[in-house]
């Protein structure tokens, strides 16, 4: 109602799952749109880890996601 957009980036795990889904409820019950930023999943490829995900949050994205992001809703919402 502000003209604010609202984003949501939670860890890739089953625990930011519930955060995002917790927060599409709690968002869409005072009428204001959510929007998701997901994380890569990637799993290990070899090692005692083969096949278990790669835990990433936002904390430890690499800059380069996080800069390509940042153009990325400054084009749709022409603030460049």
């Amino acid at each position: 109602s502000i003209g604010v957009q609202v984003y949501i980036m939670a860890d890739n795990d089953p625990a930011g799952e519930v955060l995002v889904t917790k927060a599409k409820v709690a968002f869409k019950e005072i009428d204001t749109k959510l929007k998701t930023i997901t994380l890569p999943k990637k799993y290990h490829k070899e090692g005692k880890l083969k096949g278990k995900l790669i835990k990433l949050d936002p904390g430890c994205v690499k800059q380069s996601y996080i800069d390509a992001l940042k153009e990325r809703l400054d084009e749709l919402h022409n603030n460049v």
